[in-house]
């Protein structure tokens, strides 16, 4: 399971885990005591890992694992836990493309709004999420995982 929850490098975060871990190539815009800045698809976001071997402008590939990214309903939903999962950065606004629900939890595939319309998965067990639904994703920097030029994870 470490592997799975702190992947070493590029290989092991794209290998392990279905459906796989969210990746995205950005460019690190601040670092700071809690960790590495940056701006993805026009949203501001920071994850909290080591800056050792890092510096502002270098290109980086940040990932998130779905089932680490809450969801939030936009228009008056409770979502995910209700009130009790609120952070102060790190939230995208996405729209539902796609659904499956393999299970006890459905994976919602989803387009961020703005920026490029990049996709981003998510793992939920709330039932009223649909197709076309606005919601804001919340990308809690304790589960971001920052991977140097080189392919390696930075230490968490």
């Amino acid at each position: 399971m470490d592997l799975h929850h702190r992947p070493a490098n590029l290989f092991a975060a794209r290998f392990i885990g279905t459906p796989g871990m969210n990746l995205f190539e950005t460019r690190l815009t601040d670092l700071t005591d809690q960790g590495a800045a940056f701006d993805p698809h026009d949203q501001r976001c920071q994850a909290a890992v080591s800056s050792a071997g890092l510096a502002v402008g270098d290109v980086i590939t940040v990932g998130i694992r779905p089932e680490h990214v809450w969801v939030g309903l936009d228009a008056g939903g409770a979502g995910e836990a209700g009130a009790a999962r609120t952070a102060p950065a790190n939230r995208v606004p996405a729209s539902v493309t796609h659904i499956e629900a393999p299970g006890e939890h459905s994976i919602l595939f989803t387009s961020v709004l703005g920026g490029e319309g990049a996709a981003l998965l998510a793992k939920t067990t709330d039932e009223s999420v649909r197709v076309g639904d606005n919601l804001t994703l919340q990308l809690p920097a304790s589960a971001m995982h920052v991977f140097g030029v080189d392919g390696n994870a930075q230490v968490r």
